[in-house]
């Protein structure tokens, strides 16, 4: 017989996706995907930050920085260029002034390219009107140098007095004019250092909101990381503890701890086998604790009718032996008629009476066995009783031994956690097998009382048909007393074949005192039988109770 086993919790619809419904190995990328987000975010934000900054500090250096040097390097070539211009004045020799104008002319060109550099790095407009200052200055410096002092300073026969009034010219009218060009050039270079302190300031303050961008993003992340730690451990660990629970308590026997996992996980789905296989075990428990009742209440039939069978065997037994003696008391009559028939010619009066004796005999001997039929009789229904019960309980041992077998295989699939109960199940497996070698056992020995019943009513009633010829005999004998003497011989073999029939009577009955006495035995056997069939079914519900359903 199947037990029916309830079905797993339906699926919920496809929409319902949750995330406890996840997978484990999904819920752990979940996270790993969270924290390359936030490392992903932080350095895109340090790298972003660190990008505008180096880009910044690049336009400095390309502007600032670089104008601020240019213009100190010209004014560097501009005072070269003057200390030049008084070494020519003051040269005494050709080769002198030949190697000056030649250092002069390459000094010039250095302002110049100095100049061109400025307006290509000074883009602003102030820078503009300054480099147009220093660049007018310069146009005059160098334009008085070679309209005024160029050809006098190259000649070499000036007196004294010339030379001096050519230097005072040089440090006069032309250190004006290249004074004014220095003062442009250093009023561009302080402009340009104060531009750069300021671009360094932006720069540190864009580097502080840089890192502290930097520090909450990573703060930020970190939190989301541990609130999602903290959750994905809540998801896993809470569902793996409500299963552990379950698991110990059908480990210690209880089937009524409830799994309260609802997720879909390998967690959920672990749960939902658990829930399936307790709900088995339940089923099972209960199936076999009502076997087990039906079971101790047909032993306990079964008992009940084995003792009213041994009762009837009994009585078979008294009866049997009464029948015995009338047999041989009619066997002892019959011999007397005998004698009395071959003494017929002397006492007439005397095998008169002996024949009547004899027809009361051979009628108490009808009745007697009349009432052992009866009794035999009632033995093969008793018997047939017998064979009913021991059928149920066949019945009941073959259902336990299927429900042993299915609570085997649910144990089995349950895994370490049914390996309680799977030994439980053998046990009962066992029991059930050993209840239906016994109710074979006495199957058989209630057909051999059956067999043997079924043989004693056959002999007693041919008893009773001998004991009728008996009676038929000595009634014609007691109507033809007077014919004695003619029908002698004749009555001589009637008695003698009287004297067989009561022999075999008496035979007859003996063996059904014994049919009695093994029938005794065998109900002896068939108690037995049912003291240990109600022994095993409370085995049985001793084991069972040990669960909790």
């Amino acid at each position: 017989m199947s037990v029916p086993y309830p079905a797993a919790p339906a699926a919920a619809p496809s929409r319902r996706l949750r995330f406890a419904d996840l997978r484990l190995r999904s819920k752990v990328l979940a996270l790993v995907g969270v924290s390359v987000v936030v490392t992903t975010t932080c350095v895109g934000v340090g790298v972003a930050s660190l990008s505008a900054e180096t880009a910044h500090m690049q336009t400095l250096v390309d502007g600032d920085v670089a104008a601020a040097l240019q213009a100190s390097d010209t004014r560097g070539q501009l005072a070269v260029y003057r200390r030049l211009t008084l070494q020519l004045i003051l040269a005494d020799t050709a080769e002198k002034s030949s190697a000056t104008l030649a250092k002069l002319d390459e000094t010039e060109k250095k302002v110049d390219d100095g100049v061109a550099a400025l307006a290509a790095v000074a883009t602003d407009e102030r820078d503009k009107a300054v480099l147009a200052t220093v660049d007018k200055g310069w146009d005059a410096q160098r334009t008085y140098f070679h309209d005024r002092l160029e050809t006098q300073a190259k000649r070499n026969d000036l007196t004294p007095e010339q030379s001096q009034a050519l230097a005072a010219q040089a440090v006069g009218e032309y250190g004006d004019l290249a004074d004014a060009v220095a003062t442009s050039l250093d009023d561009l270079k302080t402009e340009k250092r104060a531009d750069l302190a300021a671009g360094v300031a932006d720069a540190t303050s864009a580097a502080g909101r840089a890192r502290t961008t930097l520090l909450v993003v990573a703060a930020l992340g970190a939190l989301l990381l541990v609130a999602l730690g903290w959750w994905i451990a809540g998801a896993v660990a809470g569902p793996v503890a409500r299963l552990k629970r379950a698991i110990d308590g059908l480990a210690d026997g209880d089937l009524t701890v409830p799994v309260d996992v609802d997720s879909r996980d390998e967690v959920g789905r672990m749960a939902a086998s658990l829930s399936v296989a307790q709900a088995a075990l339940r089923e099972s428990m209960t199936t076999i604790v009502s076997s087990s009742a039906t079971l101790a209440g047909s032993a306990e039939e079964l008992s009940v009718v084995s003792a009213q069978v041994a009762a009837s065997a009994e009585e078979t037994s008294v009866q049997s032996g009464t029948a015995a003696a009338a047999a041989e008391e009619v066997s002892r009559n019959v011999q007397t008629v005998a004698a009395a028939t071959e003494q017929m010619s002397a006492s007439i009066r005397e095998i008169s009476q002996s024949s009547t004796e004899a027809v009361r005999v051979a009628q108490a001997a009808a009745e007697e066995a009349q009432t052992a039929t009866g009794t035999v009789s009632k033995l093969g229904d008793s018997s047939r009783e017998i064979g009913d019960v021991v059928k149920v309980i066949t019945s009941i041992a073959e259902q336990t031994n299927l429900l042993a077998l299915n609570a085997t295989i649910e144990a089995a699939r349950a895994g370490e956690a049914g390996k309680g109960f799977a030994v439980v199940a053998s046990e009962v497996k066992d029991l059930a097998q050993e209840t239906a070698r016994a109710t074979e056992d006495i199957s058989r020995r209630i057909e051999a009382i059956q067999t043997d019943s079924e043989a004693a009513v056959a002999a007693i009633a041919r008893i009773a048909e001998i004991i009728e010829e008996v009676n038929s005999y000595q009634t014609t004998i007691a109507s033809a007393v007077e014919e004695q003497t003619a029908t002698t011989s004749e009555m001589s073999r009637n008695v003698q074949d009287a004297a067989s029939g009561a022999g075999g009577i008496a035979g007859n009955i003996e063996y059904v005192a014994t049919a009695a006495q093994s029938s005794s035995t065998g109900i002896v056997e068939a108690q037995r039988a049912a003291a240990e069939l109600a022994q095993l079914s409370g085995d049985l519900r001793e084991l069972v109770s040990r669960y909790r359903v």
